[in-house]
């Protein structure tokens, strides 16, 4: 990745793995009217034209929808405001994410770049998460969800270091999904760890409360977030209806026989590197970051059995490997080149997994198999 488009050429190689490794079914989707033609016609259709009238009017009172996904679209407004702004229907919004998902591959590759220094280990692991949810949301996503804009977003507020736009990549995530609010929690998290002047240094409640810059800005986010919230229920009577999460017949009573399969598929065998940051953290006493990640993902499981689309709520764990990754880094007293060669392996070993084990979307009871292309061959 040396060359001038070095790392543009790998994240369009990323995308071509989703492809091949998941074939969206760009067949089953109307680009000309943003609605689908599968089983779930009905509710997609009802979802996108929901969609519709938030892109036309950003402060549309959208109507209970009897637990169907619109009761939960009214705070989602970033996407509706971009398709406001730029003119773009549900199906350019659609087509936008398409888009987006390299570019979330680039910045990936970034980031992993910036904490290694090492270009192999950035193309190791950015491969290995097209083999999963996370990486391929953007892609096959072919419905008004938009996760992997916010996966990207989550990704931009850990890239950057201006405060200004960590604040902006934070407020906007929250608007996407309140997942993803919850999620950029690991945002928080980062800044945290990243203001260490020492590698041997543990976080102290003392710097826990006396916030860097960066730390800083995500909880001014959530403070204009929720600021805004306030404002647009008690100014514009929006409201969330959360019958089907919290109801008689709420999603957690149909997913927990299936929650633990869905919880893995969201990031498959990157759980390896929180596992691995576990151990770090236990063996070094640095209890209170271990305390924080753990309560943020906590705070992510909890929100992926309260729906039915556990495996893309589960994505949202993502950036928690990033963060243990970060954190089994060598000390700056190893050899570097031993730990440099040992860490490819570690990731290749990951990479080879992620490909070898089948994707899967678990929804409810569900278990949507995202087959590659090799696996139509052999058993068409």
């Amino acid at each position: 990745m040396r060359s001038r488009f070095g790392y543009i050429k790998a994240s369009l190689l990323c995308a071509l793995l989703v492809i091949l490794s998941s074939t969206p079914k760009y067949g089953s989707f109307h680009f000309s009217t943003g609605f689908h033609t599968s089983e779930k016609a009905v509710q997609d259709t009802a979802t996108c034209q929901t969609l519709q009238k938030q892109i036309s009017n950003p402060f549309t009172i959208l109507p209970q929808a009897n637990g169907f996904h619109q009761d939960k679209m009214q705070f989602r407004l970033f996407m509706p405001v971009m398709g406001h702004l730029l003119h773009l229907d549900v199906n350019g919004l659609i087509v936008l994410q398409q888009i987006l998902g390299i570019f979330l591959f680039l910045i990936l590759l970034l980031l992993i770049k910036k904490i290694t220094g090492d270009d192999v280990q950035a193309l190791l692991f950015a491969t290995g998460s097209a083999f999963i949810y996370f990486g391929k949301a953007c892609f096959i996503d072919l419905w008004p969800w938009f996760d992997g804009t916010c996966y990207l977003l989550i990704l931009m507020a850990m890239f950057w270091r201006s405060p200004l736009l960590i604040w902006l990549f934070v407020f906007a995530a929250s608007w996407i999904d309140e997942r993803g609010l919850v999620a950029t929690g690991y945002v928080f998290i980062w800044w945290l760890i990243q203001s260490q002047k020492d590698e041997k240094e543990n976080i102290s409640f003392k710097k826990l409360i006396i916030l860097n810059t960066r730390s800083l800005a995500v909880v001014l986010a959530w403070v204009s977030y929720f600021a805004l919230r306030t404002y647009l229920h008690k100014s514009y009577h929006f409201q969330t209806y959360t019958e089907n999460i919290f109801g008689k017949d709420s999603a957690y009573q149909h997913t927990m026989s299936i929650a633990h399969f869905g919880l893995f598929t969201g990031i498959i065998w990157y759980w390896l590197f929180i596992l691995a940051a576990t151990i770090v953290l236990l063996w070094r006493k640095s209890f209170l970051p271990l305390i924080l990640l753990y309560g943020v993902i906590g705070a992510s499981t909890v929100s992926a059995l309260l729906v039915y689309d556990v495996t893309r709520s589960a994505a949202y764990i993502f950036p928690a490997a990033i963060i243990g990754f970060y954190l089994i880094q060598k000390p700056k007293n190893e050899n570097p080149d031993n730990y440099e060669r040992n860490m490819r392996n570690f990731l290749l070993l990951i990479t080879m997994l992620c490909l070898l084990t089948p994707a899967f979307n678990v929804l409810g009871l569900v278990r949507f198999n995202l087959k590659p292309i090799f696996y139509n061959f052999i058993s068409s």
